[in-house]
């Protein structure tokens, strides 16, 4: 199960090549929106071609660009961050 949805944000731990003529690169540590997951094994088709998914992987988008990020080098933005530490409040004496 993954701890994704369509249209969440997340941060990208890798660079990955765009869809796009020339092949711009989406960087490492880009904000990225997911579009759609497809499942290992599952065949997924990017405009003429199709690649047969050997891990879980996410379409994502970035100032109009396109590209394919494994699931394992997403890191979710959505929810509370703070650390626990900080979440906890001090017992009055």
């Amino acid at each position: 199960m993954s701890r994704f949805n369509p249209g969440d944000i997340a941060i990208t731990t890798r660079h990955a090549l765009a869809f796009a003529h020339g092949n711009p690169v989406i960087e490492a540590g880009s904000q990225v929106k997911l579009l759609a997951r497809g499942e290992r094994g599952e065949e997924f088709a990017v405009g003429e071609v199709t690649y047969r998914l050997r891990n879980p992987m996410w379409v994502v988008e970035r100032d109009g660009l396109r590209a394919i990020v494994a699931e394992r080098h997403l890191i979710p933005l959505r929810g509370d961050f703070t650390p626990e530490r900080e979440k906890s409040s001090e017992v009055p004496a």
